[in-house]
């Protein structure tokens, strides 16, 4: 094992011969003079080396106590951060003047909708990958206060809930900033369809006889919508005989011209729930894709 500084020299060299059941434990530390930055340590085993970049930073605590308070979940279509932020110094001073920003990242998540908990509501063919960028930037006003009222940028096709961590920096003159996360949830649609299918304790669906899919379109409160239709289309997946992966691109396998729906269908939802009746004649993994033709989200 060697440790290597940010300027490339041997902080810190050991040669581990002694394990636990195969496991090695390495302990190291960098002296608290040490320059800050990214180190990076390298184990050599016989002639193969793994190196792993190491984040050594000294850490200032807050000298600002900031407040932000978020509710537990943004809805659509007012899809806004709208609250109040406040920043003190720790011996209670207000802080006028300062300098705030606040950063967002969104990430998807797996959507669950109460009362619905056995259904799909998550689209499982979007390539939607999560965002960071500056909500907010101003300054405190004379109470070290500021009002926040900002839109969430989220773009189109998120596949279901997000998740929104946010980051908050109020700055000092000098430059020196105290932080505060906090998270909450966004639902960008204000509509979800979902998706039940028969099957199984082994995830299987029987061969050769008509498939009941049930549908629900309902609020991300479970509320069931008075009424809508739903497009529903059935694809047939390659089967791996020998290993199967979870992470399979099914975006790019719907979107190919090469590949066709192997059934497909229109219901009409009443009081929130509908009934596909499918064939099932074609053996092997299939995909099932439900679209909202009144709302903006899919589910499969």
């Amino acid at each position: 094992f060697v440790l290597h500084s940010p300027q490339g020299q041997v902080v810190e060299r050991q040669v581990l011969t002694h394990s636990v059941n195969g496991f090695y434990a390495i302990r190291t530390a960098t002296a608290s003079d040490a320059p800050t930055g990214t180190y990076a340590a390298v184990v050599t085993v016989g002639d193969r080396s793994f190196t792993k970049s190491l984040r050594i930073e000294s850490v200032q605590p807050n000298r600002l106590k900031i407040s932000l308070d978020v509710n537990e979940r943004v809805e659509a279509p007012e899809l806004r951060l709208a609250t109040e932020l406040n920043a003190r110094w720790l011996h209670g001073a207000k802080a006028p003047g300062l300098k705030a920003q606040i950063d967002v990242r969104l990430a998807s998540k797996k959507t669950t909708i109460p009362g619905f908990e056995d259904y799909s509501f998550d689209d499982l063919i979007t390539q939607w990958s999560g965002q960071e960028s500056v909500l907010f930037e101003g300054r405190l006003d004379d109470e070290g206060k500021v009002a926040i009222d900002e839109p969430l940028s989220i773009g189109t096709g998120a596949p279901g809930m997000l998740g929104a961590h946010l980051t908050t920096r109020v700055f000092e003159p000098s430059g020196a900033f105290s932080i505060d996360q906090t998270s909450m949830e966004v639902s960008p649609h204000s509509r979800y369809v979902g998706i039940r299918t028969p099957k199984d304790k082994w995830g299987r669906l029987p061969r050769e006889q008509e498939l009941e899919v049930e549908v629900a379109v309902v609020d991300v409160d479970g509320k069931p919508v008075s009424s809508g239709q739903v497009q529903l289309q059935m694809y047939e997946l390659g089967w791996r005989w020998w290993w199967s992966r979870g992470d399979e691109n099914l975006a790019q396998f719907v979107s190919s011209r090469s590949n066709t729906p192997v059934a497909e269908g229109l219901v009409t939802v009443h009081d929130g729930k509908a009934i596909w009746k499918v064939d099932s004649e074609r053996w092997g993994r299939h995909l099932v894709v439900a679209r909202d033709l009144k709302g903006t989200h899919r589910a499969g």
